[in-house]
């Protein structure tokens, strides 16, 4: 009779303890993520690479950055709609701030 009740108490014991956590996550506020504020346009570094397309953000298609794998220029896209996106650093030759959203002031603008 006595095991019966000591392990009915463990019972009550762990779910008042899950009850409680529960409750003060409830009631607590989760931690605010860290979020990298956006840093402001950069003047564009290298030769222009025109295009004849407008940027409207997001993935396009031409690899327009790949001259740079050949000729280890520094470039940078620019569209009809006179936004501009840099190429990865060289040696790389990514689109990288097409495919990520950045852009950058291009020269004369």
């Amino acid at each position: 009779m006595k095991a019966g009740i000591v392990q009915r108490r463990i019972v009550y014991w762990v779910l008042g303890l899950i009850l409680f956590i529960v409750a003060l996550e409830s009631v607590t506020e989760p931690p605010m993520p860290k979020i990298k504020p956006a840093e402001p346009d950069k003047p564009c570094k290298g030769e222009a690479i025109v295009v004849d397309y407008p940027y409207e953000g997001g993935f396009l298609d031409p690899w327009e950055c790949q001259i740079q794998c050949t000729d280890k220029k520094q470039r940078f896209i620019l569209y009809t709609n006179g936004v501009a996106t840099p190429c990865s650093d060289v040696p790389r030759c990514l689109d990288e701030g097409e495919d990520n959203g950045v852009t950058c002031i291009p020269p004369n603008a």
